[in-house]
């Protein structure tokens, strides 16, 4: 519930209060010692709480409906509201270039990280990123850049099992990037699963594709694919709300966009 909404909340059980507690009474104390003594009447003043107050005064009922107004106003507000909260996170991925690390993972690269105790999550098979211009049709930045990746590591489109799109929430951001994962994979999208990430920790910026990276290579290692809460806005990609669970990933697509037109996108492949 949104602050407005818990204000009006408040408001109103401010109101109901105030209607029980407005009948008031006065007690006098009388007694002959006083009487004789001269001295004044003792009065005390005290409120009588009644909870048929409110139900019997008009103005009580009429306050009450401006204030439910409001308060149907702000929900359905809320709940028309699209868009999505910034988070803080920051990624660091360290890339191990030595023993003849790789940004493809060959036997050679697998022997190396056997003999170092690493654990292979994944492996990087192709790296793309576009630049998208203001006069471009939607979706051709990201469109280039994971036709790039694909290139780069030699594989069809057809062989990707999963994609973690940005899906930073904002919807002329996320129509953009729907229609250029759209224009590569056309029909096939909505059959291919995927891991949107922005529903469960916000949009973390600059922090997105890193933080994808890691949850792609995990779910390729692990070959599941992660629990979603719902989306929507996305096109065909689907964004529905659903379990965790096992799936076969060959190979997986990481892709994130920019400030200024900044498209880049990372074919991952299971170990």
């Amino acid at each position: 519930m949104t602050a407005a909404a818990w204000a009006l909340a408040g408001l109103l059980a401010g109101l109901v209060a105030l209607y029980m507690a407005r009948p008031r009474f006065r007690r006098r104390t009388l007694s002959a010692a006083r009487f004789l003594a001269g001295l004044p009447v003792r009065e005390t003043r005290r409120l009588a709480w009644s909870w048929h107050a409110p139900v019997t005064a008009p103005a009580f009922w009429l306050q009450l409906l401006v204030l439910a107004l409001c308060l149907a106003a702000v929900a359905g507000a809320a709940w028309r509201a699209t868009g999505t909260a910034p988070a803080r996170l920051g990624v660091w991925l360290l890339v191990d270039t030595s023993h003849g690390m790789t940004t493809r993972q060959d036997g050679a690269d697998r022997m190396a990280a056997a003999r170092r105790g690493a654990r292979v999550r994944a492996g990087g098979a192709g790296f793309g990123a576009a630049q998208a211009l203001d006069e471009d049709d939607p979706g051709t930045g990201i469109a280039l850049a994971v036709e790039a990746a694909l290139a780069d590591a030699g594989m069809d489109a057809s062989e990707i099992d999963l994609i973690v799109p940005h899906g930073s929430g904002s919807p002329a951001c996320d129509a953009d990037e729907a229609a250029g994962l759209e224009r590569v994979f056309g029909g096939r999208l909505s059959d291919i699963e995927t891991a949107t990430l922005t529903p469960n920790v916000g949009d973390t910026l600059a922090g997105a594709g890193g933080l994808a990276v890691c949850v792609a290579a995990t779910a390729l290692r692990e070959q599941t694919v992660p629990a979603r809460l719902a989306g929507g806005g996305m096109g065909r990609v689907r964004a529905e709300a659903r379990e965790a669970g096992a799936a076969r990933l060959r190979a997986a697509l990481v892709c994130t966009n920019a400030l200024g037109g900044q498209n880049a996108a990372l074919v991952l492949r299971a170990p």
